[in-house]
């Protein structure tokens, strides 16, 4: 695989891993309300786990990808930064084999989630000053910053516990655009991939 194949790929990743993070919160939302989601989504115990233990895998390989397309563009600190990103794969991976074990299991699970987008919201910060993408630089912070916001804000209000249905709503509200956000990033990065491979191969002798 080439490095314009796996930049497409990553832009995949970014769309794939935005549903697989998205799809649980809705569902989740209305199980709060006392609908039983299980008869409606069957698997509903396999939505959850594609949800916070399978999308930081898929939106990780979205992360290389805007290094192996940005990188050089960004700086030195933004590679570190996407680098470190999948840094959550471990924390979720932790959560899903170990952490059960001392019950701290959706803490884990979150934290990898956080980590990475949180990883994104800076890489983002960083294109709005170095703007390596061909428009809206300001596109990974809209990606990246809502959850790991809303997790931070619940932490120091103390809000630790079952939220209550506005916060659910909040949240569902805060991952819908987080959602578009990754979503239009994915598509971005294939498209700009595929105008920078017509460039240089006009710019190639016939």
């Amino acid at each position: 695989m080439n490095r314009s194949d796996f930049i497409r790929l990553s832009g995949w990743a970014f769309i794939i891993g935005a549903f697989c993070f998205y799809m649980f919160f809705p569902l989740y939302y209305l199980n709060s309300l006392g609908i039983d989601v299980g008869r409606v989504v069957a698997g509903w115990g396999i939505t959850y786990d594609l949800s916070f233990y399978g999308s930081p895998f898929v939106l990780a390989i979205g992360m290389f990808g805007l290094w192996a397309r940005y990188g050089e563009i960004v700086g030195k600190l933004g590679k570190i930064i996407l680098l470190i990103s999948p840094v959550g794969i471990l924390i979720s991976q932790y959560g899903l084999t170990q952490a059960s074990i001392y019950e701290q299991e959706a803490f884990a699970s979150v934290a990898g989630l956080v980590v990475l987008l949180t990883c994104l919201t800076l890489f983002g910060v960083l294109a709005l000053i170095s703007k390596p993408l061909p428009r809206w630089n300001g596109l990974p912070i809209l990606a990246g910053i809502g959850f790991p916001a809303f997790s931070l804000i619940s932490i120091m209000l103390g809000m630790t516990g079952e939220p209550s249905m506005n916060q659910f709503a909040l949240l569902v509200l805060v991952v819908t655009i987080q959602f578009i956000g990754l979503v239009t990033l994915g598509y971005m990065l294939q498209v700009d991939v595929t105008e920078e491979t017509k460039t240089s191969r006009q710019g190639q002798p016939a």
